[in-house]
């Protein structure tokens, strides 16, 4: 197998720290240092790029590839091609478990789900999160909690939960075809989040099994390539993660010794919009060696500009029909003030902006 190695620069933080000091944003704020990466030839790698303040304001990307003595600013040198995925939403669970020394553990693990690679994958499963469908019912561990119910080190590598039955045989009462990507495969880091099937083949119609369950990927299993759907990447939790593969398991039954002996529970799930962290895409098309540079910096904010109010050229008295016909609005006065006027920011001061203020609504002033 041919492949190509990616050398993530160091720079990025630095880089992040420039930017952002020109839109005078508090210092400090970055973004996690990239790993090296071998990318396989023809197929795409996703790499999490979480900030270091989550939760944190609103930015943008940028990402550069360039030779590895000369850097670039372009986004395809040399056969490697970079693009940033950002604005989608993320995946939340939260979690308990019982850790590799017997002590009850709590986390999150947080998910960017990968709606360019699997728009429908991520609208039922962010549909069924946000409906409740993961969430506990009242109840104690074991009872009302959706678990996650398989924990294989080996030979498949995955932390695996959704089922409400939590032994693989259930679902939410309907099923769904898989969305493949030619250039998506299990490669790379963990933290790959990928649909649980029951078979993809005649039996199926060959529409896919999809339904509730999923996987959590501990390393890379290229045998999963083009028969599991990828619909998300990890961005946090991996510790989380790293702490659940150390649970005790036992036989499943099938020979399979990958139950956990104590129950690791799903305690919340949660869809959120998030406009601080990234996904990097890399992918490649041959062998050879380049740089990637990420920067991201703050996303202008808009400033309000105030506007002197104006008079109004009706009567100072409501109109009788005023309160019959627009019941819910306060009558008009004789002098009221437009709605207020935004501007980008920028980095520099810019002279105010003056609008025009709009004509009023008959009835009842400018909103």
């Amino acid at each position: 197998m041919f492949h190509s190695r990616a050398l993530a620069s160091l720079l990025a933080t630095v880089s992040l720290l420039t930017a952002s000091l020109a839109y005078g944003s508090i210092a400090g704020i970055g973004i996690q240092p990239i790993p090296d990466q071998d990318i396989p030839s023809g197929k795409t790698l996703v790499i999490p790029i979480p900030a270091t303040d989550p939760g944190g304001p609103a930015r943008t990307y940028t990402v550069t590839v360039g030779a590895p003595t000369t850097g670039g600013t372009a986004t395809t040198v040399a056969g490697i091609t970079a693009a940033i995925r950002t604005g989608d939403p993320h995946f939340i669970l939260g979690v308990s478990y019982t850790d590799s020394n017997s002590v009850l553990q709590t986390g999150t693990m947080e998910f960017q789900l990968l709606r360019e690679f699997a728009p429908l994958t991520t609208r039922i499963i962010g549909g069924l999160a946000q409906g409740g469908f993961y969430s506990p019912t009242s109840g104690t561990s074991g009872t009302n909690y959706l678990q996650f119910f398989r924990v294989d080190l080996s030979p498949n590598f995955i932390i695996q939960g959704g089922d409400p039955n939590n032994n693989g045989s259930g679902g939410p009462g309907f099923s769904f075809p898989n969305e493949f990507s030619n250039a998506l495969v299990f490669s790379g880091t963990s933290g790959q989040l990928a649909m649980a099937n029951s078979g993809n083949g005649a039996s199926s119609g060959n529409n896919g099994t999809n339904g509730s369950q999923f996987f959590v990927t501990l390393a890379s299993d290229r045998a999963f390539d083009y028969g599991y759907n990828i619909f998300g990447q990890m961005l946090r939790g991996f510790d989380t993660l790293t702490g659940i593969a150390g649970t005790a398991t036992q036989d499943n039954g099938s020979g399979e010794n990958s139950s956990p002996i104590n129950p690791v529970d799903i305690t919340s799930a949660a869809v959120s919009q998030n406009d601080t962290d990234a996904v990097l895409l890399l992918s490649a098309t041959g062998v050879c060696d380049a740089v990637v540079t990420v920067t991201a910096a703050l996303m202008p904010l808009p400033i309000p500009l105030a506007i002197p109010p104006f008079s109004s050229p009706f009567p100072t008295s409501p109109h009788p029909m005023a309160s019959s016909i627009f019941p819910s609005r306060a009558p008009i006065s004789s002098s009221i003030s437009c709605a207020t006027a935004f501007r980008p920011s920028s980095p520099s001061p810019a002279p105010p902006l003056r609008l025009p203020c709009p004509a009023l609504r008959l009835g009842f002033p400018f909103p």
